[in-house]
């Protein structure tokens, strides 16, 4: 996606072993190379039509091309609407080279602004597209641990701090980050008095219980039961750990 040049470049690509039909015969032939063209048995080779060269794709292209650029001047051609549950997020373009961060509407999955970068400055853009009505409407959020956003939404969102829902991923990583210093700090400490209550300790520790073996779940309950300062974490950790 090229926010100057307003284009959009898609590359269409196929699975090994993909067949395409032939448009003088119909039968079904092997692909030749990657630019559309399959192995005709007796004619030689015949290029073959496929569905995104159709004018419904044609039009679908057209469409998000339109969107984008909309929502790249401010929504001016949207009509506003409240917007309770939000979320903003940073997305690659260019093979990663350029960013662009967004603002959805999560309840009617639509993107509602768009600016190009993924600092503050960029942010705060993003959330100026909004109108004040809008603005006023959030009631959550929903964005990754990122400083940046949550400077943003911090001046540009009344009691931003009340509003902000970090995702469940980056919340489960850093939690199991934590878990994990303390319990290599306690192992070893262990260690030195001879202990080796925690080797080995690390996976049954930092896995979703639900993958669990028998035994494994056998050692989580009896390191949990422990009066070590990881099995205050640990027991804490539980109920987060069903959801890893």
């Amino acid at each position: 996606m090229d926010m100057k040049t307003q284009e959009i470049r898609v590359r269409v690509d196929h699975p090994r072993g993909t067949k395409f039909c032939c448009p003088e015969c119909s039968k079904e032939l092997a692909c030749y190379d990657r630019r559309g063209r399959a192995a005709l048995e007796a004619s030689g080779l015949v290029s073959v039509q496929d569905d995104f060269g159709s004018k419904r794709a044609s039009r679908s292209v057209s469409k998000a091309r339109c969107e984008i650029r909309e929502c790249s001047v401010g929504g001016a051609r949207k009509e506003p609407s409240i917007l309770p549950k939000i979320g903003i997020d940073e997305k690659a373009f260019a093979k990663g080279q350029s960013y662009v961060s967004m603002i959805y509407d999560l309840e009617n999955s639509t993107v509602e602004a768009i600016q190009e970068g993924r600092d503050t400055e960029a942010a705060v853009a993003c959330f100026s597209q909004l109108s004040e009505e809008q603005i006023k409407s959030v009631q959550a959020i929903a964005m990754d641990m990122s400083s940046v956003y949550v400077k943003a939404a911090k001046q540009c969102i009344p009691l931003a701090e009340e509003k902000i829902v970090h995702d469940p991923f980056h919340v489960m990583k850093m939690a199991k980050e934590a878990l994990n210093k303390v319990r290599k700090q306690e192992h070893r400490s262990l260690l030195k008095e001879g202990d080796t209550t925690l080797t080995g300790s690390k996976y049954v520790c930092l896995t979703g219980i639900a993958n669990h073996t028998q035994s494994q779940n056998a050692r989580f309950e009896s390191i949990c039961s422990l009066k070590l300062v990881a099995s205050i974490g640990q027991a804490l950790f539980r109920m987060m750990a069903m959801n890893s």
